[in-house]
């Protein structure tokens, strides 16, 4: 049985992530982050089944529901300020709604823009 928990991560006042912990109510030692592209959300076919495997083998699903398109202020960056920027929003919502939780393992699935902030990593 899964429990979710759906929120958002406020990192400064231009960014305010979304995102939704699929997390399994017993003891569980893996966990899948997923990034999803700029125009592709979780909810789209890749992610949703994705999210079906996971689900169903066990492991806790975050998905990371970023919004940096509808950003007045991240278009007017160049690409090193935007990348540097979806570096700190996926670190920021993990750092914060994992905080008191340990996981063994650790999947990170990425669409697009969002094998940027995986690579950083």
């Amino acid at each position: 049985m899964y429990e979710i928990i759906e929120g958002e991560v406020v990192r400064n006042e231009y960014s305010t992530i979304p995102y939704l912990w699929i997390r399994s109510k017993q003891p569980n030692n893996s966990i899948c982050i997923m990034l999803p592209g700029i125009g592709y959300s979780t909810q789209q076919p890749l992610f949703h089944y994705a999210t079906n495997l996971f689900a169903e083998n066990g492991v806790d699903i975050l998905h990371i529901n970023y919004n940096f398109i509808k950003s007045k202020h991240f278009v007017k960056l160049n690409k090193t300020e935007q990348e540097h920027w979806m570096y700190e929003d996926v670190r920021t919502v993990v750092s914060e709604v994992l905080i008191d939780t340990i996981y063994e393992k650790c999947f990170l699935l990425s669409k697009s823009i969002g094998t940027i902030p995986m690579a950083m990593e």
